[in-house]
């Protein structure tokens, strides 16, 4: 009985305390949203017809698709204005929590090992190999994890990020 009256009580008072209250209203930007043009556009297959209005956008080289992208961007960006400090906040506590240097355990394939690892301070991965060694599997690592060793970079998503633009 007094557990419920205590509960009732605090929860007749609790509006006033509410942190909703007190935030500002979110200011939405003045724009409206950028829609896309609508080109009719048929396509069959296997028997079936139907139409696709925005088969315009798989030209990725068309200047219309691109203008769109940058408008619908731009929006973007403004609507999320409001939340721009605690975005960055946000990523960088999400920084803080990793690693320095995330990799993966090689693998065998063939006469190579496989692996890809993050190098600090970059977003994407870098995927390498090593030619595998008649040492033994606890050799060879203990070797990749000194950095020592013939590592052969195949693929370095952070270079293709650069030069298209990230």
């Amino acid at each position: 009985m007094l557990a419920s009256r205590l509960i009732r009580r605090s929860l007749q008072h609790s509006s006033s305390f509410s942190s909703c209250k007190h935030q500002r209203a979110s200011s939405l930007p003045p724009l409206d949203p950028p829609f896309p043009k609508k080109i009719p556009f048929a396509v069959s297959a296997h028997g079936r017809t139907w139409d696709d209005p925005y088969h315009w956008m798989s030209n990725t080289s068309d200047i219309d698709l691109k203008d769109h992208l940058l408008r619908e961007n731009s929006y973007a960006e403004a609507f999320m204005a409001d939340a721009a400090g605690l975005r960055r906040m946000l990523e960088a506590e999400i920084r803080a929590r990793m690693p320095p240097r995330i990799s993966t355990p090689p693998e065998a394939w063939g006469n190579w090992l496989y692996y890809q690892y993050i190098p600090e301070e970059k977003e994407y991965p870098v995927l390498c190999r090593k030619p595998k060694t008649q040492n033994g599997f606890t050799k060879t690592l203990l070797n990749r994890l000194r950095g020592s060793g013939d590592d052969e970079v195949l693929l370095d998503w952070n270079e293709i990020a650069e030069q298209f633009g990230k």
